[in-house]
C-alpha cells in the first residue's frame, strides 16, 4: 500500500504544524508526516506554514520579523476553523518536534522559501544544524527519519551541500515537464512530487527512466487515494490520514 503522508499532521482534525497535529495523527496510524518551518528574526527555525501569525492565530504578525518568544506568545490553535477546542497551542522549534517524533514516525520536512535570503543561506545552515543536533537518523533512502522537501531549487541545491545525505524531493505545482526534470537534477533529488492533477504517463514514464521516485499531494478523496495507489507512488499526502489508505467494503 502506498504510505501516507499526513500533511501538517492531522491537519482535517487538529490545528495544522502543532503537537495535537501531529500527535492525532500518530494515533490514526500514521508514520510518515509532512510539516513546513520558517526562521524567526532571532534565528530560531519554526514549525509553521505561513510566513506570518494571522490565518492559525490569535495574533497577527511576521515570523521572519518576531523573535521566538513574541512567536510563542501565539495560540496557533487555529481559532478561525477550531474555536477553543485544543487551544492553547505554540508554536514549535523545529529541535523539538523533531524529538517529539523520534522514533514514532517519520518526517518530510517542507524548507519554505519566504524565510530564504538570496544573499545568506542561514535559513538553510541552521536547519541542517538542527537536524543534526536532535540525532535523528539521516540516510539516503525513504527509509531516513527525515527527507526534505521544497519547492525552491535555490534551497535544495544549498541542502545539497549542508546536509547532503538527507534525501531531497523537489516539490512542483503543474510545471512543464522538462523544468521538472531540469530542477530535479540540479539538486539531485532522489524523488520529485509534482501536485496530483500534474501526475500523467509520460511524467512518470520519464521519472522511471531517470531513476526519481515520485510522490504527490494533497488527495481528500478515499476514491480518489485508491487510484493513485495503483501508481506506485512513494507517498500520497493527505489532510485525512485516517483511513485514506483502506480498501473499500465488499459489496
Amino acid at each position: 500500500m502506498t504510505p501516507v503522508i499526513a500533511h501538517r499532521g492531522n491537519s482535517s482534525a487538529a490545528p495544522e504544524n502543532t503537537f495535537a497535529s501531529f500527535e492525532s495523527a500518530i494515533a490514526v496510524g500514521a508514520t510518515l508526516v509532512e510539516c513546513d518551518v520558517q526562521m524567526t528574526a532571532d534565528g530560531h527555525i519554526v514549525v509553521i506554514h505561513d510566513p506570518t501569525l494571522d490565518r492559525t492565530s490569535d495574533r497577527t504578525g511576521d515570523v521572519r520579523t518576531l523573535t521566538l518568544s513574541e512567536v510563542r506568545a501565539a495560540d496557533v490553535s487555529y481559532p478561525q476553523r477550531f474555536g477553543a477546542q485544543f487551544s492553547p497551542q505554540r508554536v514549535a522549534t523545529l529541535g523539538e518536534l523533531l524529538e517529539f517524533l523520534k522514533g514514532r514516525a517519520r518526517v518530510m520536512l517542507e524548507i519554505k522559501k519566504e524565510s530564504s535570503l538570496a544573499d545568506d543561506d542561514a535559513f538553510e545552515r541552521r536547519i541542517a544544524a538542527e537536524i543534526v543536533r536532535s540525532g535523528v537518523r539521516v540516510t539516503d533512502d525513504m527509509e531516513t527519519d527525515v527527507a526534505l522537501l521544497s519547492f525552491s531549487t535555490s534551497i535544495l541545491e544549498r541542502m545539497a551541500v549542508l546536509l547532503p545525505d538527507a534525501p531531497r524531493g523537489h516539490l512542483f505545482y503543474r510545471d512543464p515537464e522538462e523544468l521538472i526534470f531540469i530542477a530535479a537534477a540540479r539538486v539531485g533529488a532522489r524523488f520529485i512530487m509534482p501536485e496530483k492533477g500534474h501526475l500523467s504517463p509520460s511524467l512518470l514514464d520519464r521519472a522511471k527512466l531517470a531513476n526519481l521516485g515520485v510522490a504527490t499531494w494533497v488527495c481528500d478523496d478515499p476514491a480518489e487515494f485508491r487510484k493513485l495507489c495503483a501508481l506506485g507512488l512513494l507517498g500520497i499526502g493527505t489532510n485525512h490520514p485516517e483511513g485514506m489508505a483502506e480498501e473499500p467494503p465488499a459489496s
